[in-house]
């Protein structure tokens, strides 16, 4: 089980070592959005699909890990890494996933 819980915290969590790349501006799913502000554009319907898809494998990790509950967890992950990504871009701090990483790992060993 603890292998899965390592899986499902770093699987969709950027490596620490893209968030020290000067050049690292976020998610691009994140800036192409922003350019499509109508939530039913064929780009943001692409990108909803897209972000779905890493939530349902996702809640198959934690389901394969016996969380309680899978969708919740994989909520919680994605959240994770999207607010490292941001926090990044946002402060400049390259430690964000590194953070997220370790939050995930506490999170998932109290289950």
């Amino acid at each position: 089980m603890l292998r899965n819980h390592a899986t499902l915290g770093c699987s969709t969590i950027p490596a620490p070592r893209s968030f020290a790349d000067p050049a690292y501006r976020g998610s691009d799913l994140v800036h192409v959005a922003a350019e499509y502000p109508d939530p039913d554009h064929p780009v943001r319907v692409a990108i909803r699909d897209h972000k779905r898809e890493i939530l349902r494998y996702l809640a198959e990790l934690a389901a394969a890990a016996e969380e309680t509950d899978p969708g919740k967890t994989a909520a919680t992950v994605l959240t994770l890494a999207d607010g490292a990504a941001c926090v990044r871009v946002s402060l400049g701090d390259t430690g964000a996933a590194g953070l997220a990483r370790e939050a995930a790992a506490r999170l998932l060993a109290h289950h």
